[in-house]
């Protein structure tokens, strides 16, 4: 079981576990007893786990992260600008991977990219646009991915393990689903709200004004 596993998991945990003061402290703890249990087991539950979960990538790591500081200290890790930008790339880098990877699109498999010598240029690319943009903390994540590729923290060789994975792009994608469900329903809500407004009519005539109404009344 990798690192990030370890990491992902306390980071579920404090993400989505009941709200408590003494939640945070408790963390060391729980992390602990954790490893004992993966070492006591003789690596059935790592394995399992690791079968259940995938290689998380670096974007969903980060993302569950933020999530767990939120939640635990009240805290953020990403903005909130930031956080739509990575669950957006989520979102588009799921869509356009899985489905040729399950057999639903065998005309161009984008999955075989990630292999090639030069994508690992295209991620330090877009982490300096990133930077350009202002996005720090969106860019650091996309250049520790960057090295996490080059250092094989993962186990595979492809980029985009690093960037995207199964579990964090059906999040990303049921995000995605429901913003752009709301955004449709705000659309189809303005017309019918400008509707409702009452409309005063304008009157052609004006009734002309009394002689002298507009001087000042003598004393």
């Amino acid at each position: 079981m990798t690192v990030i596993h370890f990491v992902v998991l306390a980071c579920a945990v404090a993400a989505f576990a009941p709200r408590s003061r003494r939640w945070p402290a408790a963390l060391p703890i729980a992390a602990v007893a954790v490893a004992v249990l993966f070492v006591l087991t003789g690596g059935r539950v790592s394995r399992t786990v690791v079968t259940l979960m995938g290689a998380p990538s670096i974007t969903t790591a980060a993302l569950l992260a933020d999530l767990a500081l939120r939640r635990s200290f009240g805290t953020s890790l990403l903005t909130s600008r930031e956080r739509s930008t990575m669950l957006w790339f989520l979102a588009a880098a799921a869509l356009a991977i899985y489905p040729a990877e399950l057999g639903f699109v065998t005309i161009v498999d984008p999955y075989r990219v990630g292999f090639l010598a030069g994508t690992p240029l295209v991620l330090a690319a877009l982490g300096v646009f990133l930077l350009f943009r202002r996005d720090y903390r969106t860019a650091a994540v996309a250049l520790l991915a960057l090295v996490a590729l080059d250092l094989r923290l993962l186990p595979s060789v492809n980029a985009f393990d690093y960037v995207v994975d199964p579990l964090g792009g059906i999040v990303a994608v049921g995000w995605a689903a429901l913003r752009a469900i709301k955004a449709a329903a705000s659309v189809l809500r303005a017309p019918k709200a400008a509707s409702r407004e009452p409309v005063i009519p304008e009157t052609p005539w004006a009734a002309p004004a009394a002689p002298g109404a507009d001087a000042p009344a003598a004393r």
